[in-house]
């Protein structure tokens, strides 16, 4: 069994239990069929669009992350991001990004970043505010072509984005 607490506008995703006004919504839901956070978002229909922040037994962590049979997970949504503005340091990895042609008004040419142990492709999408260009990205990590936006991020991991040709 995974304990699940979704704070703010998420709480709403839950159904089966009362809401009390400034709390999280608890849930409880089987580790069958449940790998990682990515599991728990598609079985609660929450797009990791949605969220800022996951915890997994008070870890920060990305949407990759697995979890296993007894784990506390807590997910927040974007409009709580600022409670956080400290936190990416914690459990994070380093990865190395490209932007390239005309998606360079979306971030730097080249930077070294930190991001959350278990991101994904779509993480990084969303932290540089790229979605709107989203079908047309072509993303390659560490040379080689990737086309599952759920891809998890490695740490040394080298990400370049540019438009499809």
């Amino acid at each position: 069994m995974i304990l699940i607490k979704l704070y703010g506008i998420l709480g709403e995703k839950a159904n089966e239990t009362e809401l009390l006004p400034g709390l999280p919504r608890t849930i409880r839901i089987d580790k069958s069929n449940i790998n990682n956070v990515m599991d728990i978002l598609e079985k609660l229909n929450i797009a990791e669009e949605e969220i800022s922040h996951i915890f997994i037994n008070n870890q920060y962590c990305g949407a990759g992350y697995n979890v296993r049979d007894g784990d506390r997970v807590g997910i927040f949504p974007k409009k709580m991001a600022l409670m956080f503005a400290e936190i990416p340091h914690l459990n994070s990895i380093p990865i190395t990004i490209s932007i390239q042609g005309n998606l360079r008004q979306y971030g730097a040419l080249n930077a070294k970043i930190d991001v959350p142990k278990g991101s994904t492709i779509i993480h990084l999408i969303e932290k540089y505010s790229i979605s709107a260009a989203r079908s047309g990205i072509l993303v390659e990590i560490n040379g080689k072509k990737v086309e599952d936006l759920n891809h998890i991020i490695q740490s040394k991991d080298r990400i370049e984005f540019r438009l499809k040709n």
